[in-house]
């Protein structure tokens, strides 16, 4: 049935974002999760270098609200800036998603501590949602995450 009223066709919208933002997803078990060894494959110069290549111009900008004929004029320059700043970038992604599944594995562990000393559930529940949303911040080189 095609929508054709302004207001109909938010309402479809509307509810069929609100599914799929709102779902909930199911959560793994961090007993069985198998511990991630080796290299990290870090973002090298070529890769922003072929990256700035493809940009087209005449093109909207992005959040920098710079364009990219204004990065590939800048030449070796420009490339070594977008380098080191999206280096830095995802540095800090890197130690933001360290720190999220450092707090996971504690908290799991504290769950599973309580629970073994004979602690009644209702504490452990209670325990839980004081957690809820909390994070942990770590000041580095690069800044404050988390």
């Amino acid at each position: 049935m095609a929508l054709n009223e302004e207001e109909k066709i938010r309402d479809r919208w509307k509810s069929d974002f609100e599914s799929l933002l709102n779902e909930e997803n199911p959560r793994a078990d961090f007993d069985e999760a198998a511990p991630k060894f080796g290299v990290t494959c870090d973002i090298n110069r070529q890769e922003v270098k072929e990256a700035l290549r493809k940009m087209k111009n005449g093109k909207a900008t992005g959040p920098d609200n710079i364009p990219a004929e204004v990065w590939k004029c800048l030449g070796d320059k420009g490339i070594d800036m977008l380098w080191d700043l999206m280096t830095k970038v995802y540095e800090e992604l890197k130690i933001e998603e360290e720190l999220k599944a450092y707090d996971r594995l504690l908290r799991q562990e504290l769950w599973r501590c309580m629970r073994r000393r004979g602690m009644p559930e209702k504490y452990v529940r209670i325990m839980q949602d004081m957690y809820e949303g909390a994070r942990t911040r770590m000041r580095t080189s690069v800044g404050t995450t988390g």
